[in-house]
């Protein structure tokens, strides 16, 4: 009889544990899905923070002064390099700063820079058939 006792309190414990362990998995799994922001999201917040960063008063990346591009500013940022302006910036991605006209053109920044960001992303302009690279 005492064989029979401990193979019920082993099936008992074995289901309890099983049981823990799942219940475990989808607390985690809940959580992580709570807390892990989406890649759209995060791109869109960081997108803010840029365009925050280059109209705030202090900021070390501000060429916006009232609504208006200092363009001395803009010419000491574009001296910058990437990994420079992307730590200035507190961004995680990538990024390509560019300013447009009335008419959509790109307006040429200086050393005939005409965009500031990571050479790798192109820029697609409407009405130009080739796409134009960032940071040249």
């Amino acid at each position: 009889m005492k064989s029979r006792r401990a193979q019920v309190f082993s099936m008992d414990l074995i289901i309890a544990v099983v049981l823990f362990i799942t219940s475990f998995a989808a607390l985690y799994g809940f959580i992580t899905y709570l807390l892990v922001e989406p890649e759209e999201q995060s791109l869109s917040r960081e997108g803010q923070v840029v365009a925050t960063a280059i109209a705030a008063q202090g900021s070390k990346v501000q060429f916006v002064d009232a609504q208006q591009i200092n363009v001395t500013k803009l010419e000491d940022l574009s001296e910058k390099t990437y990994d420079e302006i992307k730590g200035e910036l507190g961004t995680h991605h990538n990024f390509c700063l560019y300013i447009e006209d009335e008419e959509g053109k790109l307006v040429t920044l200086s050393n005939g820079k005409k965009s500031l960001g990571n050479k790798d992303a192109m820029l697609k302009i409407e009405g130009q058939a080739e796409p134009v690279p960032c940071g040249g």
